[in-house]
């Protein structure tokens, strides 16, 4: 008996072991190992392609990089290093080693620049004129476990004679370099400089109309002023918008079908991306001028929102989205392009926005479908109304800067705080109302939205007195 039990003991310790061993070469934590870390050196390719090619510190099966997002990567990316390849598992690329054994030290990998048009996913390389590119290392930046980024330092290289930059450094090349807000980021890498301008740096491509970096230089810093004045300083290094650091600022243009205006943001931490494409940006039109200051005032509510991220358990996009349309609003009015009257009358054509939007349906099964515009909008009217419980302006900002400054004391923002704090704000029945909105499918959704509004705004002036004012 005593045998069979050292036995059994000494078997288990050797299966304990093997795991740990097979767990460290996944690259995986297992052991008490902790993931693999990678370096990843980007350099672009003759043929106007990139390659990437991935270090791991130490032997790994496989590189996970991530969901596959419509198969961008098995369509544009090629495994170059013999005894690898791209394969999917369960909806996310993967490197394998072809004969199931450790991955080679370093694999190199070919990735085509191409535009995907992603609805709701940065772009990995937008091409930025002849020569230069944002790329977004956030798709060459391996995963670990349970969605966690691997730990990756990167290696970026430009064409001869072209230069790298990124939250205010630009050099020829960046070696041993990673975003300083441990966050994935964009760098412009190509032959020019960016250009400084109040509070941040524009990186403009050589085909955009004069205009349009004006309007930026002149716009953006209003609006970075009035989040600043909403949200605070950002610190002994703020450069006046309410941020550590400057903003990065890259505009990038497509091409010009007749007849077309239109506009793709992006906002990462510290950074912003507009994408522009159509003839009609060639002249500054007012459309065109108020397209895009309105993308400038919701991509940097972002930038404030990066601030206080959603939880672990994840918030839906109608509160995040929503509430950058809501902010972004008061910021237009607040830093003198709109009246009070226009961002009262765009609160109201929000409410109608998110009607036909959801025709018919549920907010829940427009998210579930993609059908985006429904959602900021249907976001933007909730969130205004949730305004309403916090304060008797109904302001945005103000609300948003409470919520903020408790969800940062929570690890994150999500649905369960959103209605906790219209409960403490309004009572039990506004928050029950909120919760049953997104998956309800109403018959009239702008009167719905209106009716929240008034039971949000009621319910705040109804316990003010207990509360004390």
């Amino acid at each position: 008996m005593l045998r069979r039990r050292r036995l059994t003991l000494f078997a288990l310790a050797a299966a304990l072991a093997g795991a740990a061993i097979l767990a460290r070469l996944a690259g995986e934590p297992g052991g008490g190992d902790a993931p693999a870390a990678f370096s990843v050196d980007l350099a672009p390719a003759p043929d106007g392609a990139w390659r990437a090619t991935y270090r791991p510190d130490r032997p790994v099966r496989r590189i996970d990089l991530g969901p596959r997002h419509n198969g961008f990567r098995s369509r544009d990316w090629t495994v170059e290093t013999p005894g690898a390849a791209l394969v999917e598992e369960d909806g996310r690329d993967v490197i394998v080693a072809e004969d199931g054994r450790r991955l080679p030290a370093a694999i190199a990998v070919r990735a085509v620049a191409r535009v995907n048009g992603f609805a709701k996913q940065y772009e990995p390389i937008t091409p930025m004129g002849a020569r230069g590119a944002v790329l977004y290392t956030g798709h060459f930046q391996p995963f670990a476990a349970a969605g966690r980024r691997a730990p990756v330092r990167f290696a970026i290289r430009p064409a001869p004679g072209g230069r790298v930059s990124a939250f205010g450094e630009t050099a020829a090349a960046f070696a041993d370099w990673a975003s300083p807000h441990d966050h994935p980021a964009f760098v412009y890498v190509g032959p020019d400089a960016p250009r400084a301008f109040a509070g941040g740096r524009l990186y403009v491509d050589p085909s955009a109309p004069g205009w349009i970096a004006a309007e930026i230089e002149t716009a953006l810093p209003r609006l970075l002023g009035f989040y600043a004045r909403a949200f605070g300083s950002g610190g002994a290094g703020d450069p006046g918008n309410g941020l550590e650091k400057g903003v990065d600022v890259f505009l990038v243009m497509g091409g010009a079908a007749p007849g077309r205006l239109d506009l793709r943001g992006d906002a990462l931490p510290g950074q912003i991306l507009v994408a522009l494409s159509g003839a009609g940006w060639r002249a500054p039109g007012e459309g065109a001028r108020e397209i895009l200051r309105r993308a400038l005032a919701h991509e940097a509510a972002h930038l404030w929102q990066a601030a206080a991220r959603p939880s672990p358990a994840g918030a839906p996009d109608w509160l995040h989205e929503g509430a950058a349309e809501a902010l972004g609003v008061e910021a237009l009015a607040g830093a003198g392009f709109w009246t009070l009257a226009q961002a009262d009358e765009a609160r109201v054509r929000a409410r109608y926005a998110c009607a036909a939007g959801l025709d018919g349906g549920s907010l829940r099964a427009a998210a579930a479908a993609g059908r985006w515009p429904a959602v900021y909008a249907c976001g933007h009217a909730l969130v205004a109304a949730a305004a309403a419980a916090h304060n008797e302006a109904g302001a945005v900002a103000a609300f948003w800067r409470d919520f903020a400054a408790e969800a940062a004391e929570k690890g994150g923002y999500d649905l369960s705080l959103f209605l906790a704090m219209v409960e403490r704000r309004a009572g039990p029945d506004a928050a029950r109302a909120f919760a049953l909105f997104p998956g309800a499918r109403h018959a009239a959704p702008e009167r719905e939205l209106a009716r929240l509004a008034a039971l949000a705004g009621a319910g705040r002036a109804s316990l003010e007195p207990a509360r004390g004012r």
